[in-house]
Order: C-alpha cells, then structure tokens, then sequence
C-alpha cells in the first residue's frame, strides 16, 4: 500500500493525550517517523510504543514548549536522530475559563505562553532546517476561538488570534523556501481540556479522529494547491441550553449584564 507520509520525519507537540496523541498515530500509519513532544514523558512511552507497534521510529523528548532551552534540545534530538524534519504539528494548548476582571497576570501569561509562545519557539527551532532541506509542513492547530470571540476566554482567545497572524507570516517568509505553514481551527472537540471548559452534549463533540483528518488532508495537498486555513466544525449545536455560553450569545445587554454579576 502506498504511504503518503513514507519516510518523513513530523515532531508533533502535545502528543501525549487527545488530538496529538491520535495525530502522532495517525501520520505513523501513513508512514511517517515521530517525534513526540510534551512534559509528560510517561504519556509519550505510551503513543511511542504504539507507533513502534506499526513498524515507524518514535523519540519520546520530555518537553516544555514554552521554553526556548527545552525547544531548541528537542529540535536538536530530532536534527541528530534523524538529520531532518519535514513535518512541525503545533498542537499543545491550555485553556482556562474567567472573565477578565478575573484573570491574574500568571493565568494571562501561561495561556499566552503555552498557546502562542510556544508555536512560535518551536517554529523558529524548525524554520531554518525547513528552509536549508527547501520543504517542510507547519501545521498550527488552533481553535475556532481564534475566530469569533467565546465568553469568559480572553487570553485564550487572545493567544489564538495571534496564532493565526503567526501562520501567515510563517507562510510568507517560508514560501520561497518550500516551506508552507497551516492554520487548522477545530470547533468542539472531545478532549479533557473541553470538558474543562464548557458544558456540553459529549455525544455531539467531534473526535480527535475528526481533526487528525483535516491535518493529513493539509499534508497531503498537491503543491499547485494551497490551502491556508481550515475551520472544522461540529455538525450539531453542542452547548447544553443551560450553559453559559447558550444563556450569553443571543441575550441581550441587559441579560448580559445580569449574567457577567454571577
């Protein structure tokens, strides 16, 4: 059977649970070799045996991505293991629920850290061995956050819509290399970080599944195509008509006000 990935060496960040994990899996059956990135290197033994199981190489770094020291080793593991990479999948990612009169400075500047620092750390750390091979694939995973404005997010939705003018320029400045980057923004997905968040029918999320699709299908693209961002939405409403969110959007000023008291 023809790989589409055969050969090619993806880091995938955020790798130890949910969308990474099923990504890290799924890029290894189309067969790709794994990197995997997360500060939890007892998860990522878990996903790197498995990818082994399908006969793929794994390097398992304990990484935090939010600094410059852990990123640039992390790169480096790779560079020595397998002297490239073709393939950066930016996916780790924080959220926290507050309004903003709630936000501390730490909370702010974990989600800004964790969320866009860290995509930019680790595309910096990839860019130049991209550009010296003339090809590589950086896939931001984001979030439909980055998009519209989602109640009580603010850093959040912050980091994400940075992360989007991240991607661009990354794409800019990578295009006459053969570098191309990605923007990838799932709406609801079934992860421990949503059940975090928002208070949801779990049977109407989209799965892990769902979104390593759509990243394949970015890899994949024929080169006289592009496609620079890629919104993946439930195909049903997910919020519970109690939860904060469905109470907000829609409301008017006045129910707001009353609401934001609470």
């Amino acid at each position: 059977m023809l790989m589409k990935l055969a050969g090619k060496i993806a880091i995938v960040t955020g790798a130890g649970r949910g969308i990474g994990r099923v990504t890290a899996l799924a890029l290894a059956q189309e067969g790709a070799h794994l990197v995997l990135a997360a500060r939890t290197v007892s998860e990522l033994e878990v996903v790197a045996e498995e990818i082994r199981s399908v006969g793929r190489e794994a390097l398992a770094v304990a990484t935090d991505v939010a600094k410059k020291v852990d990123v640039d080793a992390m790169v480096q593991q790779t560079l020595k293991r397998f002297g490239r990479v073709d393939i950066l999948i930016n996916n780790a990612g924080f959220a926290d629920h507050k309004a903003i009169p709630d936000i501390s400075e730490e909370d702010w500047d974990i989600q800004i850290n964790v969320n866009l620092k860290a995509v930019f750390l680790c595309t910096q750390a990839v860019f130049t061995p991209m550009c010296a091979q003339g090809s590589g694939h950086i896939v931001n995973v984001s979030s439909l956050a980055g998009k519209y404005y989602p109640y009580k997010m603010a850093a959040y939705s912050s980091a994400k819509w940075g992360l989007g003018g991240l991607t661009g320029v990354t794409q800019e400045e990578g295009r006459p290399h053969g570098v191309r980057a990605i923007l990838i923004r799932p709406g609801n997905v079934d992860t421990q970080m949503q059940h975090d968040n928002h208070d949801v029918y779990p049977e109407k999320l989209m799965q892990p599944e769902d979104i390593a699709a759509v990243i394949l299908l970015a890899l994949t693209q024929n080169t006289r195509a592009y496609t620079p961002v890629l919104d993946v939405y439930p195909s049903e409403n997910v919020q519970k008509e109690d939860s904060w969110e469905a109470k907000w959007y829609g409301s008017s000023d006045e129910k707001k006000r009353e609401l934001y008291r609470k």
